[in-house]
């Protein structure tokens, strides 16, 4: 709102100049008019100084001789030689008779004073007559004053003229200078207004080094971090909006009252309502879930800082939705100040709750087949376990009577058998020696399903070295280059990774014996945050396309004639290494060697 005129600043600076000024001519003035009554008071009283010892030396010899007309003529003739000065001039004798009077045709007034003089344009007065010390009569005159007061006034007159004149010309100049001063201080006003009102891209003119583009420059800049701050705010204010009616759980802000100050879209799709339908929390809370009374009191009594839970809360057509709440203040002055409201947020459990009572259903039931497979499980194991005592037991006595019988056989009756009859009782105990390797090597499968694993930290190398010493003293004759990398650390059972170290370097020393120069490495690698452990030779090889079949029981790449196996060791291999729960695997080329990689799981 402009300011009107008598209030704005250029009229005050006007009226208080010349109201200064006014002040300090009107001094000037009354100090004039002073000095000019003091100059006709001189004036006058030179005049009666001049006039009266005069004329009353002059009216002297009239009155010692009584000659009152020729005191008469003396006093005409000096009127009307001083008629600018003198207006009347009277005689009276001692006791008081008007002797001789001249321009008056009445009795003169009485004296009166110079100021009243001036005013009346006569001075009236009256002196003695003496002469000898002794008074003869009195002498009364009048003294004009006319000039004196007609240059008095001429004086005054101007003084005033040109004090109005000054005035005038003061306001003028000083309405310019005014003006001059205050448009920029409007324009900064204005400019101030504007900013006041929302408008910071406004901007003034600041050239120049005097206090008002100073002034600008400063609002200036004023201007330019309000708008950048209003522009921040602004922006942080939209994304707080946009973030709280967009985000995935129901927000509200509850005031001391239990009233909400506002809600989000999601908390009023959680509870079916509308904004203004919203109830109190405490009324949406299910009564026997949650003791929102008191928490809420903690909270604004500063005693609680956060608090969450579970709980079930009533929507608008009745029903129950299990939601996560959680309770936390909001502190004005950067959390320093008085609680002002309560922020409460809603995340829908209600699909999560249905989910976790279908999952116990479906825990129970897991349990009861899991249950029932351990049974089942169990009556497995022990008929595996009596499967193995009879193949242990059962099947290996038929075949050490079988052994036996050929040995007695061949050293009783070796001299009547033909060599036909020798290569068969040699043939009846070879298949017996394959018979108990196979039956041992099948109970070693079984083992390696049913051992307990007892995981703890051993040292790879050391238990390959002891299984390399084994197979040199098996074969001195054999000159095999075996390199073992010191010092692989990991953690199993010692046993059976005794079996998987004792059938892959055992099928290296296999697939090399027709390798003049043979080469077997046992070591390991990093790849992807796993140790992969290897055995590595250059022997025989096996044809990739076929790699799928090296780990199922019975499966061979290679006949015995030209290597002997049972096929079941790389199964128990891969069944050992499973139980450890790692991964088993081998690349190869025929005549090019093979390599075989095994892991341990995360804890080996």
């Amino acid at each position: 709102m402009a300011p009107s005129r008598f209030n704005s600043l250029r009229f005050r600076l006007v009226a208080a100049s010349v109201l200064v000024e006014v002040a300090f001519l009107a001094v000037l003035i009354a100090n004039a008019i002073r000095l000019l009554d003091t100059a006709a008071r001189a004036n006058l009283e030179a005049a009666v100084v001049q006039a009266v010892p005069t004329l009353s030396a002059a009216a002297l010899p009239y009155l010692m001789q009584r000659d009152y007309s020729g005191l008469h003529d003396f006093l005409a003739v000096t009127v009307d030689a001083r008629r600018g000065e003198l207006r009347y001039v009277a005689v009276l004798d001692r006791s008081g008779q008007q002797l001789a009077i001249v321009g008056l045709d009445t009795a003169p007034p009485p004296p009166n004073t110079p100021e009243e003089a001036l005013q009346s344009g006569v001075f009236h007065l009256e002196r003695p007559i003496e002469f000898a010390s002794q008074r003869l009569g009195t002498l009364k005159l009048g003294i004009a004053t006319d000039i004196i007061a007609a240059t008095r006034r001429e004086l005054l007159n101007q003084s005033l003229l040109i004090a109005a004149i000054e005035v005038a010309l003061s306001v003028l100049l000083l309405g310019a200078i005014g003006i001059l001063l205050t448009r920029r201080l409007e324009r900064t006003v204005d400019a101030s207004e504007a900013m006041a009102a929302g408008q910071f891209d406004l901007r003034l003119d600041d050239q120049g080094g005097d206090e008002v583009a100073r002034l600008a420059r400063s609002l200036n800049h004023l201007g330019r971090e309000l708008g950048a701050q209003i522009g921040r705010l602004r922006a942080s204010e939209n994304a707080f909006r946009s973030q709280f009616e967009q985000a995935g759980a129901g927000i509200g802000h509850l005031s001391r009252d239990g009233s909400w100050l506002r809600v989000n879209r999601r908390l009023e799709q959680l509870l079916d309502v509308s904004e203004n339908q919203v109830a109190p929390l405490i009324q949406l809370s299910h009564p026997d879930d949650l003791p929102l009374a008191d928490t809420l009191a903690d909270i604004w009594e500063g005693r609680l800082e956060r608090w969450q839970a579970e709980g079930r809360f009533r929507r608008g057509n009745g029903d129950w939705r299990w939601c996560l709440v959680t309770l936390s203040p909001y502190r004005a002055d950067d959390g320093e100040g008085p609680i002002t409201y309560l922020t409460v947020v809603l995340q829908d459990l209600d699909a999560l709750k249905h989910a976790e009572a279908e999952l116990n259903r479906y825990r129970a039931e897991l349990e009861a087949r899991v249950a029932e497979r351990t049974q089942a499980l169990t009556a497995a194991n022990a008929e595996l376990k009596s499967f193995s005592y009879t193949v242990s037991h059962d099947l290996r006595a038929p075949l050490r009577a079988i052994d036996g019988f050929a040995s007695v056989l061949s050293e009783d009756f070796g001299d009547r058998l033909d060599p036909v009859g020798h290569s068969y009782i040699s043939r009846i105990r070879n298949a017996v020696a394959r018979m108990n390797t196979l039956i041992g090597a099948l109970l070693q499968l079984s083992q390696a399903n049913q051992a307990r694993i007892d995981r703890r930290p051993l040292n790879l190398s050391l238990l390959a070295l002891s299984l390399v010493d084994t197979l040199r003293a098996a074969n001195p004759e054999r000159q095999v280059q075996i390199d073992i990398a010191p010092d692989l650390e990991a953690e199993g059972d010692w046993t059976l990774l005794g079996i998987v170290l004792q059938n892959l370097l055992g099928n290296a020393w296999k697939y090399t014996s027709k390798r003049e120069q043979a080469h077997i490495e046992f070591g390991a690698t990093r790849q992807d945050d796993e140790t992969v452990y290897f055995v590595r030779d250059n022997g025989a090889g096996f044809d990739p396309a076929y790699a799928d079949k090296l780990f199922a029981p019975f499966q061979r790449l290679h006949s015995s004639e030209e290597f002997e196996g049972n096929g079941v060791g790389l199964a128990t291999v891969a069944r050992i290494i499973n139980r450890h729960g790692g991964r088993v695997w081998a690349s190869s080329q025929p005549q090019q060697g093979a390599c075989f990689y095994f892991t341990l799981g995360k804890n080996g």
